[in-house]
């Protein structure tokens, strides 16, 4: 597994590469989704759950991710975050300041 960060304007790159098989580049349109294994996951273990995690954990901090891979040779995994100070902040609903008039 290589890792690797960078600035990229108002945000940062992070990277991750493994050297597996890959994965088919038809399958990588979905595997952000929950619970969802590729064809050639049915023998391994898991739970199908991890990359779904990671796209609300850099959804929640304003970012975007991506994989691309030749389904032979590996798979990178992509984060874009905003840097410090870069993003608007977020609240949930009913997690911000309140209004109490009367």
């Amino acid at each position: 597994m290589a890792v690797g960060v960078e600035a990229a304007g108002d945000e940062a790159r992070l990277t991750f590469a493994d050297t597996g098989p890959g994965i088919v580049p038809g399958d990588l349109t979905s595997v952000f989704d929950r619970l969802w294994r590729g064809s050639a996951d049915a023998k391994s273990v898991g739970s199908g759950i991890g990359l779904a995690v990671v796209r609300e954990l850099v959804t929640a901090h304003q970012g975007t991710v991506g994989a691309t891979s030749d389904g032979e040779h590996g798979t990178t995994i992509t984060v874009l975050i905003p840097r410090l100070g870069q993003a608007e902040p977020r609240t949930k609903p009913g997690t911000g300041p309140t209004s109490n008039s009367g």
